[in-house]
């Protein structure tokens, strides 16, 4: 894409493009090859794309406000998440946030995800926060736990889910 448009207009580029090009017309000769064909299928049989169901994944956060003096205001976040980082995790969280910005685009939605491409929390600011997004995760089985501690020392426990980003 711009690569090609790039070397067209001044040179650069021209070179990757071209080796981009010859890598795809070396690699789709090749795997006509049995040879190829065979050490691909035996390299593809000895992953498992199988995941670990009792597997967790663990968060430890640590947000510090100013270095300066013993007082400092701080936050501590920790979430569990049930299933292995690999494929249970990623769908939790993809599932989480689909579900979401479902709820989000609703006929009936009070306030509807601004439109194009944007992050979970930027494209659910406007409608409702963090709620949403974390009582979806929480439903699926995660923990979430926040906990702030102010300039004075005091610590409280706040709900994940009452959390606003200030975007």
């Amino acid at each position: 894409d711009r690569i090609a448009v790039a070397g067209v207009r001044n040179g650069r580029g021209w070179i990757p493009a071209q080796l981009y090009a010859t890598a795809l017309v070396v690699g789709g000769c090749a795997i006509l090859l049995a040879p190829v064909r065979w050490w691909l299928r035996k390299k593809l049989a000895t992953y498992s794309y199988g995941g670990d169901a009792d597997g967790n994944v663990c968060l430890t956060a640590t947000a510090v406000c100013g270095t300066s003096g013993t007082n400092h205001a701080s936050s501590n976040v920790k979430c569990h998440y049930p299933g292995d980082a690999g494929i249970y995790a990623t769908g939790l969280f993809a599932t989480a946030v689909a579900n979401t910005l479902l709820e989000a685009t609703v006929d009936n939605s009070q306030v509807p995800p601004p439109a194009g491409f944007h992050t979970p929390v930027a494209a659910l600011h406007h409608s409702g926060g963090s709620r949403p997004l974390v009582e979806q995760l929480r439903g699926m089985g995660a923990t979430i736990h926040v906990e702030v501690r102010n300039n004075n020392g005091e610590t409280q426990l706040v709900d994940a889910a009452e959390l606003r980003s200030r975007l």
